[in-house]
């Protein structure tokens, strides 16, 4: 594994991620026999040493990380003023031998896309892109990239985000990354916009965001309760009287009260396990909100307000 900043990256030479991808002819051991649907595939690394990667067919091409990674950062370096880009920070990790590589791109929260309420207050959101390559004919290369809040290597992964694939063939074009790097620019500023709106529209009424609350969680407060624990729902709105606070009593405000609680584990949110925040609760967290935002009833609640909920 290795980190780094965007600017040292465009220096390739001392990259484990950048090696060299070359085929041999499987063979048996006395020669006697071969293989001519099959080659193998071998890593080179810096040093020069070659590494075993796998057994493929012949029709297999292997499309090296260089032919998507260099295209996608001198994008990003052409996109991004150069304060932006000296501050991406790059973590690059191998596993199984070189056999499958991530590549993780978190781009520093950019002024030009803050969230700012009446009160003053601001909330800046950042980017991010992570390529998944693969050399033993197990899947394609894939790209996610957008607002990804937790992202793990068994696959789970959640926020809003842009998933992009290409196989490994001959018909390889890395234009079709250059495209998704566009397009998710293009919905981040989108949605930044959206968020903003949803900043500048205020609640009359706090009645309304306890309906949602307890309508998102399935709250029925007909039924008596006796000696039960603060419901979900309930812990919701004491997050929203915190929120208002600081961003006002605006739709922004009930969106930062639901985020809060798919990302902390806090007195309030507390999960029942340490090592839960680094693991399935908090991702479970993540799905059941991004459900939420989804829903009928929080697409209600922002067309109550007169707007229309983010796609």
């Amino acid at each position: 594994m290795s980190n780094s900043n965007l600017l040292s990256t465009l220096s390739p030479s001392n990259r484990p991620t950048l090696f060299l991808v070359s085929s041999t002819p499987v063979v048996s051991a006395d020669a006697m026999l071969r293989a001519d649907d099959k080659k193998m595939l071998v890593r080179h690394d810096n040093e020069g040493n070659r590494h075993y990667l796998s057994v493929v067919n012949n029709t297999y091409r292997a499309i090296e990380n260089q032919e998507v990674l260099l295209p996608l950062e001198a994008q990003m370096c052409e996109y991004f003023d150069p304060m932006i880009y000296n501050r991406i920070t790059v973590n690059e990790t191998l596993s199984r031998g070189g056999c499958r590589t991530l590549v993780d791109y978190r781009l520093p929260e950019m002024a030009d896309n803050e969230i700012v309420t009446s009160t003053g207050h601001k909330t800046a959101f950042g980017l991010r892109f992570i390529l998944k390559n693969t050399f033993d004919g197990s899947g394609a290369i894939i790209l996610y990239s957008g607002s990804i809040d937790f992202f793990c290597t068994n696959g789970r992964i959640s926020g809003a985000f842009d998933v992009t694939r290409s196989r490994h063939s001959s018909g390889f074009s890395p234009m079709i990354f250059s495209n998704a790097f566009d397009k998710t620019i293009e919905r981040f500023n989108e949605e930044v916009k959206v968020y903003q709106t949803y900043a500048n529209t205020k609640i009359e009424s706090v009645a309304v965001v306890q309906e949602l609350f307890d309508r998102l969680t399935n709250h029925d407060r007909t039924k008596e309760r006796k000696h039960e624990r603060e419901s979900l729902s309930d812990k919701l709105f004491s997050q929203y009287a915190s929120e208002q606070l600081q961003r006002g009593s605006n739709l922004f405000a009930v969106m930062s009260a639901i985020t809060h609680y798919a990302s902390h584990n806090d007195n309030r949110f507390a999960l029942r396990r340490s090592d839960d925040a680094e693991g399935g609760r908090i991702f479970d967290r993540q799905e059941q909100t991004a459900k939420w935002f989804r829903s009928e009833h929080w697409t209600k609640f922002i067309e109550q307000h007169g707007l229309k909920a983010a796609a």
